[in-house]
C-alpha cells in the first residue's frame, strides 16, 4: 500500500497532543486487532517502531507518495440509508472513512477499531483524508462494521 498526496497540499505535521484515528481491520478484541492488508497485530496500548516517513516525488512531479508508515483516517461516518443490493446481489451498506466511501457487505468480517497517533509524532494527512503517521497505539476500543 501506499500513501499519496498532491505535491502542493504536502505537510509535515507533529501532533501538538494525542490524536484519536480509525483503522479498518479484519479482527478485533479489546487486546488486540490485525490490520486489514498486511496482517500485523496491534496490541492494546504498546507504541509501535517507529516508521521513517520516507517522501518521494512522483516522476510527474505532481504527486508525493509514502510508502512506510501506520495508515489511519481522522473520522469514520457510517452513511444513514445506504443498504441496498451490491454485486452479486448481496446487501452492502456505505462507510465513510476520511473522505472515501468504501462499500462493504453486510456480513463483512471487518471492524473499526481506535487507534491514537501519540503527542510528538510526525503525520501527513492527504487530500482524501487518509493519514500516515511515524507512531500509532491501539486502544483495545473497536465495533464491528
Amino acid at each position: 500500500m501506499c500513501w499519496t498526496c498532491c505535491i502542493e497540499n504536502l505537510k509535515a505535521q507533529i501532533a501538538k497532543e494525542d490524536i484519536n484515528v480509525y483503522k479498518v481491520v479484519r479482527k478485533a478484541d479489546k487486546e488486540s486487532c490485525v490490520s486489514l492488508f498486511i496482517g500485523y497485530t496491534y496490541y492494546k496500548n504498546s507504541i509501535y517502531p517507529s516508521r521513517i516517513l520516507e517522501v518521494r516525488v512522483g516522476s510527474s512531479y505532481s504527486f508525493a507518495e509514502i510508502k512506510e508508515g501506520y495508515y489511519s483516517y481522522s473520522s469514520v461516518n457510517f452513511v444513514c440509508d445506504s443498504i441496498a443490493p451490491g454485486v452479486g446481489g448481496t446487501l452492502s451498506k456505505t462507510v465513510q472513512c476520511g473522505d472515501s466511501e468504501k462499500v462493504l457487505s453486510i456480513d463483512n468480517p471487518f471492524y473499526l477499531a481506535t487507534f491514537v497517533i501519540p503527542k510528538n509524532s510526525v503525520f501527513f494527512i492527504n487530500e482524501m483524508g487518509t493519514i500516515i503517521s511515524n507512531y500509532i497505539r491501539y486502544t483495545g476500543k473497536y465495533i464491528k462494521l
